[in-house]
C-alpha cells in the first residue's frame, strides 16, 4: 500500500512528543489488519523510501497506520 501523507499538524504533535520526549501510547495498525499497542517515547522521527516513520522501544511504525497518539 502506498503511503498517505499525514495532516501537518498531526506530524507537528510527532515532532513535539519526540523532541520533548513525552511518554506516549500509540495504537497503529501493523500487516494491514491487526491493532497493536506501544507505551514509551519516540526516539527518532524520519523518512524512507518516500514515506515517514517514528521509532519508538525498538519498534518502527509508518506514520500513516497510527490510529491514536495518547501522552501518558
Amino acid at each position: 500500500m502506498d503511503y498517505q501523507q499525514i495532516s501537518c499538524s498531526l506530524f507537528d504533535r510527532i515532532e513535539s512528543l519526540a523532541v520533548t520526549k513525552r511518554i506516549v501510547e500509540i495504537t497503529y495498525i501493523s500487516d494491514e489488519t491487526e491493532n497493536n499497542t506501544v507505551k514509551g517515547f519516540i526516539k527518532n522521527v524520519f523518512s524512507e523510501n518516500k514515506a515517514e516513520y517514528l521509532l519508538i522501544n525498538g519498534v518502527t511504525i509508518r506514520l500513516d497506520k497510527i490510529k491514536s497518539i495518547k501522552e501518558l
